[in-house]
């Protein structure tokens, strides 16, 4: 009876214990709008794989960088006087990319769709201040803060 009791335990245990120590955990900021700024995807590298440890800690990662780095995606220089660069050095060739510039207020300056492995995205025309350049890469979005200066 012992040995019937210490399995249903250990079957609990594991069933609503494990739930505690998942291997990845997302968390996310909002602005005043209801707009998603920031999503950080907390992972656990001390983990096996597939399986849950009580004792690692999770260490915190921008996802927004694991996404960039995954498409090799970078844009450069920030802040910018005139142009700047939007590259796309591991997009899958079944993946399209698109491209959108707002300003402060939302209002879309810029849109390109199909993007390449190399783009330029030329802001000589627009005011100084910060632009939000969104990304689109299949399923996964990275939006930027870019500055334009004089």
């Amino acid at each position: 009876m012992k040995t019937n009791s210490f399995f249903k335990a250990l079957f609990f245990i594991g069933i609503f214990g494990g739930s505690i120590y998942s291997q990845n955990k997302i968390e996310y900021t909002y602005d005043k709008t209801g707009n998603r700024t920031v999503r950080k995807l907390y992972v656990c590298p001390n983990c096996p794989a597939g399986g849950r440890m009580a004792s690692a800690q999770p260490t915190p990662q921008d996802s927004t960088q694991v996404i960039a780095t995954q498409h090799g995606l970078n844009i450069f220089p920030n802040p910018t006087q005139d142009k700047i660069n939007l590259n796309l050095s591991n997009l899958k060739d079944d993946e399209t990319a698109e491209v959108v510039v707002t300003d402060e207020t939302g209002k879309t300056l810029y849109n390109a769709k199909n993007l390449q492995s190399e783009n330029q995205i030329n802001m000589a025309s627009y005011n100084n201040g910060t632009y939000f350049v969104r990304v689109t890469m299949g399923k996964d979005v990275v939006v930027y803060k870019v500055m334009k200066l004089q």
